[in-house]
């Protein structure tokens, strides 16, 4: 299965950082000895950092390192449109704005957790729920 083509957000970021599920971690570790790759907005990684500890950090950097996560940019090239889409479809947090656009822009799913899974999908956005 070719699992490059997924948007990584915040609850799958902390997902991978915390080991929870163990989901993510083995995903990512598939991808890299695969040499595909999953993209995740910096907002969106950020967030994810705020809230994880060391050993967290270092899961987050191995992945963004070793490339099996790539790392989306909010720059002055993307930023009002970034803006203005989100304004179009209602969404007000920057980070959310950010993964909605890398997503709808690619027509990949959002890797996600069954809580946050409901959000994306009221966007009409294709979402791929954590266990």
């Amino acid at each position: 299965m070719n699992l490059s083509g997924r948007v990584l957000d915040v609850p799958a970021l902390v997902d991978l950082a915390s080991g929870h599920s163990q989901h993510m971690r083995a995903l990512v570790g598939f991808v890299a000895a695969r040499g595909y790759s999953l993209v995740t907005p910096a907002t969106a990684l950020t967030k994810a950092a705020v809230v994880a500890d060391e050993r967290g950090l270092q899961e987050l950097a191995w992945a963004v390192e070793s490339a099996s996560v790539v790392v989306l940019a909010l720059d002055e090239r993307n930023a009002f449109t970034i803006g203005d889409a989100a304004r179009q479809a209602g969404i007000r947090d920057i980070v959310d704005a950010h993964i909605a656009r890398a997503a709808a822009d690619r027509g990949w799913p959002i890797v996600t957790s069954a809580e946050a899974a409901l959000k994306w999908r009221t966007l009409g956005l294709a979402v791929q729920s954590l266990p």
